[in-house]
């Protein structure tokens, strides 16, 4: 877990022009049957749902405000939109901890449960905005930086 801010955004911005580096290096394997799954699903799914992901979501942010505003979405169908991102969130995260416990034999509450519910809400008021931020940094940096990721502090842990 980084300790400030600017660590976060030097990691968001470090791991999408890593991914970067290895989709282009390994480009060759994407939609290739001798890869097998690694080919047809791995590759396809971090071009599309992790290297591309943030430059969709900023679109999506800067259009669902301009056609509000310009009559083309209801207020309605605006708080709509927002609700089953809020929800999408909500049942991604709830599914990612119940699939963490259930591989881990681990008893999950009811408590842990409405906890992760509120966050994965309140994930969609910034923090989510934020990132996508990050990432559209490590796009931009990528052809700047050619073959470096950049330098990471790491912080030790206490004995």
């Amino acid at each position: 877990m980084p300790d400030s801010l600017n660590i976060l955004y030097r990691q968001r911005r470090r791991w999408q022009i890593g991914l970067m580096d290895v989709i282009k290096r390994y480009k060759h394997m994407f939609l290739n049957y001798r890869y097998g799954i690694l080919g047809y699903l791995a590759m396809p799914y971090y071009f599309l749902f992790e290297m591309v992901s943030p430059c969709i979501e900023l679109m999506g942010y800067l259009m669902i405000p301009v056609a509000w505003y310009f009559g083309f979405l209801t207020y309605d169908a605006l708080l709509l939109f927002f609700a089953a991102a809020c929800l999408f969130g909500v049942v991604t995260s709830i599914g990612s901890l119940l699939v963490e416990e259930y591989t881990n034999s681990r008893f999950i509450s009811v408590k842990e449960v409405l906890i992760l519910s509120f966050l994965s809400i309140a994930e969609n008021l910034f923090y989510r905005q934020m990132t996508v931020f990050f990432r559209l940094m490590g796009i931009l940096s990528y052809s700047k930086l050619k073959h470096s990721w950049g330098v990471m502090k790491r912080k030790k842990f206490s004995s």
